[in-house]
């Protein structure tokens, strides 16, 4: 991860507001510390090892997961709400759903 970090970091996924998947970690004022562009045509197919990629270990420093929801693909919506869900279940973390850039105090 590039760049000054603060001590609370969202994961932050949409994949809604565009043909392609948009994951990143963000920090609490909402800037990007680190992003990945899943092109289209295998983004929900590549969801979940994608995140494990680009995230590794569950950051001890992770807050919560941020999902857009609202337009898009119903199975893709209904895909990344289960994959936010099961990660912050198995990572104790909290999920919060968003129709945009989230604010995320």
């Amino acid at each position: 991860m590039a760049g000054k970090t603060s001590s609370q970091i969202y994961l932050y996924i949409d994949g809604v507001s565009s043909r392609d998947l948009f994951i990143a970690l963000i920090n609490k004022s909402g800037q990007i510390i680190s992003q990945r562009l899943i092109k289209n045509g295998s983004r929900t197919e590549k969801l979940l090892t994608s995140l494990v990629e680009f995230i590794g270990k569950p950051p001890q420093k992770l807050k919560g997961i941020i999902v857009v929801q609202g337009g898009g693909s119903f199975s893709q919506s209904r895909l990344v709400c289960t994959v936010a869900n099961t990660l912050a279940y198995a990572w104790g973390i909290k999920v919060a759903a968003t129709s945009s850039w989230p604010n995320t105090e």
